[in-house]
């Protein structure tokens, strides 16, 4: 019988269009924008309508921050009100059957979708830290933010231009944060995604709104010759493909559908290539990138076109507390395009930590549900790990900062690196961790566990010595928000 189901449901698939799945306004995306006086009126009263001509408006990448002369905003400690507007393209609104609103904010915002108010909160949005937080190492607002599911209000799509509108008060308190920025998912609210690359497997994620059945079409060329099924309903969509050929370039759609709606819903056709057995390899490195600003987006962009085989993150992926709801504006709204083609694979950082009103483990544990890395053998989870890809061995290492957890060469994890780095035949072994070796910035005189060394010191005398025994040639590191590189020492 499931066979038989499996046969009309893939006919139907063969049949569905695909949908306008995905983010339609992103954090990063241009807006138009008017910033007024707080408590002033609205610079037209059509401000919102679709039709409304914004061409005399400023225009600049949300995630804009306060301070901003270029964008002509209000110096430190003066508030405001911010009228914004952004213009997307909608190819088939019958195919969009889920929506969803995310605005991070300072004091509130009112959203409208052509015109027609969809979603309203009052309250603040972002707590800023404590001299009492600061002491105890939270140096980041953190950021409360408003989702809303706007399924109901897709009916006011049309085809072709339509508008995204959002107003709302800021501050005026923080030079680094941005006002107001929000982001329109359609379809799956996360993803599609690819992690845990190896030479013959991936697994493929994505988020629907509602339970729906899981369904990745697969092959060699766009045909997608191949099926990889799950019944059950969920929302968190998790399908391990494997028996691939390594350095392979393959073809992957995913679709959806449940009872209430059994028409598929489906995503464009994407492709990854699997990991090599051996072999040059090209790959990059970055950290510390969660701010949620235009900068971010602009990096982002400069990464996707790099071309690289796979990227490594070195921690602090989320300023304002790691939530899932953080992950989606700070991690997926920037890197799912380059993500549902490239693996990432990411260590976490000591903002890893902060989430839900402060610095705990709630924080490394939505981490660790949101991405889905390799494993160890010591504690079976990803706080560390190592992958193979090419010519190269990698180790990510859990080492936040000192504050969190400290290092030391009696723990289980300093005895699995140096088994692990042994047990590779690799010609290059790298490591990367959050929290650095010999730097010199704003951290390099941190002595965050309070036993009269300097974190780096105990870093150096710790890692160093392993990495000459085994034959580690680079070490990938973040923390400090700055550039460093050495002259060559000891040979």
């Amino acid at each position: 019988m499931f066979s038989r189901f499996l046969s009309a449901w893939l006919m139907c698939v063969s049949l569905a269009a695909t949908a306008d799945s995905g983010d339609l306004v992103r954090i990063g995306d241009l807006w138009r924008f008017q910033k007024l006086p707080a408590a002033a009126s609205p610079p037209d009263r059509n401000w919102a309508q679709r039709e409304f001509d914004d061409s005399r408006w400023r225009f600049a990448a949300s995630g804009l921050q306060i301070v901003d002369e270029d964008v002509g905003l209000a110096p430190r400690g003066a508030p405001g009100y911010i009228f914004q507007r952004r213009a997307f393209t909608v190819r088939d609104p019958a195919s969009i059957r889920a929506l969803v609103l995310r605005v991070e904010h300072e004091e509130g915002y009112v959203a409208y979708l052509n015109g027609v108010e969809v979603a309203r909160h009052q309250g603040r949005g972002i707590r800023y830290p404590t001299p009492e937080d600061i002491a105890a190492g939270m140096e980041d607002p953190l950021l409360t933010l408003g989702v809303h599911d706007l399924s109901e209000a897709r009916s006011l799509l049309i085809e072709g231009e339509n508008v995204l509108s959002v107003e709302g008060a800021y501050t005026g308190e923080s030079a680094s944060l941005l006002s107001l920025a929000a982001t329109l998912t359609a379809n799956f609210t996360r993803g599609p995604f690819i992690q845990n690359s190896t030479t013959g497997s991936v697994q493929i994620i994505w988020r629907t709104a509602t339970p729906a059945s899981s369904v990745v079409r697969y092959g060699l060329s766009p045909s997608l010759s191949q099926t990889a099924m799950s019944s059950e309903l969920v929302t968190e969509h998790v399908v391990t493909l494997t028996g691939l050929a390594p350095d392979t370039k393959y073809f992957y759609q995913v679709c959806s559908t449940n009872s209430d709606d059994p028409e598929p819903m489906c995503g464009n056709v994407e492709w990854f290539r699997t990991l090599k057995s051996a072999g040059p390899i090209t790959f990059a490195a970055l950290g510390d990138s969660g701010d949620g600003s235009s900068a971010q987006s602009q990096i982002a962009s400069v990464l996707r076109g790099l071309g690289a085989e796979l990227v490594i993150h070195v921690g602090d992926l989320v300023y304002g507390g790691f939530s899932d709801a953080t992950a989606d504006t700070r991690i997926f709204n920037f890197y799912q395009p380059h993500m549902k083609n490239t693996p990432f694979f990411c260590t976490p950082g000591n903002h890893e930590h902060n989430c839900c009103g402060g610095i705990d483990d709630r924080g490394i544990t939505n981490y660790q549900n949101v991405f889905y890395l390799p494993t160890n053998s010591v504690t079976g989870t990803e706080h560390f790990y190592s992958f193979d890809h090419g010519d190269a061995h990698f180790v990510s290492l859990y080492n936040p900062w000192f504050a969190n957890y400290v290092f030391t060469n009696e723990s289980p994890q300093f005895m699995w690196l140096t088994n692990d780095l042994a047990m590779s035949n690799k010609k290059w072994k790298f490591l990367f961790f959050h929290s650095p070796a010999a730097h010199s910035g704003l951290h390099a005189g941190r002595d965050n566990d309070n036993n009269g060394v300097p974190d780096q010191t105990q870093v150096i005398e710790l890692l160093l010595p392993a990495a000459v025994t085994y034959g580690v040639q680079l070490i990938f590191a973040g923390h400090d928000h700055n550039f460093e590189k050495f002259a060559p020492s000891n040979g």
